[in-house]
């Protein structure tokens, strides 16, 4: 995807003296014009000691990784709560600076079953859903043959299952009589409606054999709730199990499948015996939030442009190690939240921005895109107003594969998407970086576009940016600390991103097609 590009532009250099990152340009955006001197005066506040101090904080061993399901992600959220506090950023949710997402937290639990207080932990296994219990007790059980109800088969009759658990053999081959002849026609048999409609507490599928079943579970979050579902909870058990299950009725897995092979039948059985269980997979609701201020613009302000890094990491591993994320992503977070202090602080002083900035922190990014989808689709302002998206992603290193020639002029990714709009807005971030801070954007593939939240909006057709250095070593490893990162470097990009955003806020239009001559002066300082 290009990103930097000659073509649309001439420098005029006949009878003209340069200053310090002085250019006459012929471009085909209006670029910040008339304000490019207040634009400039905003964009060297930016104080790099405070986005050290924000970064050091996020990447530090007690917020452990910033993983959307442990208790860092709470920290971080209330750290930056407590600083768009004090930097007095407008909250940007009906009063509140947190919007709460809708999923639900998977965690494992103490897995057992109690049998006559006999505990095993490796018998069986419940894949319950958030609809189903993870803890069932009973003293009423049924044994039912291999659960058939048909009009030629039926090991229910007589029985009533309603609110009891039902211990039934796995009938994925099906019953037969001693000749191996099946005794009815599985492809007919509506065994499960009818077991559905009687709900049993649960059922106890019998698999053959005296194998144990290892743990299972991964922690993690659900983001869409299941639809209510009629299934009853199934949990399938190892043969010693079940013997100990069947121990009233002084009868074995084998001997009852004997049974209903030379009869030809199945005599249902109801006994009590005390069952307890827990699936191993407990749910509650997660405390997650994207976390939201807003900049109200001035003549514009019912339309919005986007600022937005994501906040959560990918938590601790192997051996307690901690996965900082210092670059990824506390040097985004950091920027951003040092841009909104700066253009909070212009608008105080009665330069503030016509369109309204949306100040996003996004939470789950980590887990598939997740806070970003979660607003789009659950917008606090208006999608169809938002004109653009500016998202910082990992900006506080020197990425691999970057030639020389960029390192020592200063580099930035600014990956754009494939439409249209995107290529006019590559375009205008081009001609502010090529009058302020001339850092080298170099060509990057466009599939690392899709792995962060600006892919989000560009799949609704808003044009988005992602600011960042690209990969490195040290990439979803505990190595990505703050003594690597790179802070003069992170600050002249944050520059950039800042202008960005000055510009898409203050152009009435900004990715027109327009081709003028403009004059604009910048001293962005290092």
């Amino acid at each position: 995807m290009l990103i930097l590009s000659t073509q649309n532009y001439q420098l005029q250099t006949n009878s003209m003296k340069f200053k310090s990152l002085t250019c006459v340009l012929l471009c085909v955006f209006s670029l910040l014009g008339a304000q490019n001197k207040v634009a400039t005066q905003y964009a060297n506040q930016l104080d790099s000691l405070k986005i050290k101090v924000t970064l050091t904080k996020l990447a530090s061993e007690e917020f452990l990784g910033r993983k959307s399901t442990n208790e860092g992600i709470k920290l971080s959220a209330d750290y930056l709560t407590a600083q768009m506090t004090q930097y007095k950023l407008p909250k940007g949710n009906k009063g509140s600076y947190r919007q709460s997402i809708e999923s639900i937290l998977k965690t494992k639990s103490t897995k057992y079953f109690n049998t006559s207080n006999f505990n095993y932990t490796d018998s069986y296994k419940y894949y319950n859903t958030p609809l189903q219990d993870s803890v069932i007790t009973s003293n009423q059980v049924v044994y039912a043959g291999y659960g058939i109800y048909d009009p030629a088969y039926n090991d229910f009759a007589n029985v009533d299952i309603t609110n009891k658990i039902v211990l039934i053999h796995d009938n994925s081959y099906g019953a037969a009589n001693k000749y191996g002849v099946k005794l009815y026609s599985s492809a007919s048999v509506p065994s499960k409606t009818y077991i559905q409609s009687k709900k049993p507490k649960a059922v106890l599928m019998i698999n053959d054999g005296f194998d144990n079943y290892s743990s299972y579970v991964s922690e993690g979050l659900l983001f869409e709730s299941e639809k209510e579902k009629e299934e009853y909870p199934t949990v399938t058990i190892n043969e010693a199990l079940a013997n100990q299950i069947l121990d009233p009725t002084h009868k074995t897995v084998k001997q009852l499948k004997y049974e209903i092979e030379a009869n030809g039948t199945c005599t249902p059985i109801e006994f009590e015996k005390e069952l307890s269980f827990n699936g191993n997979v407990s749910y509650k609701k997660a405390d997650n939030n994207n976390l939201v201020a807003i900049i109200e613009g001035s003549d514009l302000k019912n339309e919005y442009v986007v600022l937005s890094a994501h906040y959560d990491h990918i938590g601790v591993g192997y051996r307690d190690k901690v996965y900082n994320g210092a670059d990824d992503n506390a040097s985004g977070v950091a920027a951003v939240l040092e841009i909104a202090r700066v253009f909070n602080q212009a608008k105080k002083e009665g330069k503030g921005p016509r369109r309204s900035v949306i100040v996003l922190f996004f939470t789950s990014e980590e887990d598939g895109l997740k806070g970003a989808n979660y607003y789009l689709n659950n917008p606090i302002y208006p999608v169809k107003s938002t004109i653009a998206c500016v998202n910082i992603d990992m900006i506080g290193r020197m990425g691999s594969d970057i030639e020389a020639s960029a390192i020592k002029q200063g580099y930035v990714h600014a990956i754009t998407g494939s439409s249209k709009a995107n290529a006019l807005m590559s375009a205008a971030i081009d001609s502010v970086n090529r009058v302020s801070t001339q850092l080298a954007i170099p060509l990057t593939s466009s599939s690392y576009y899709r792995r962060s939240d600006q892919y989000e909006f560009s799949k609704l057709d808003i044009p988005a940016v992602m600011f960042t250095n690209g990969e490195h070593a040290d990439l979803h490893r505990y190595t990505d600390d703050v003594e690597k990162i790179d802070f003069p470097a992170l600050t002249r990009r944050a520059q950039l991103a800042f202008l960005t955003v000055w510009e898409f806020a203050n152009n009435p239009k900004p990715f027109a097609e327009k081709t003028s001559e403009v004059e604009v002066e910048y001293d962005v300082t290092d």
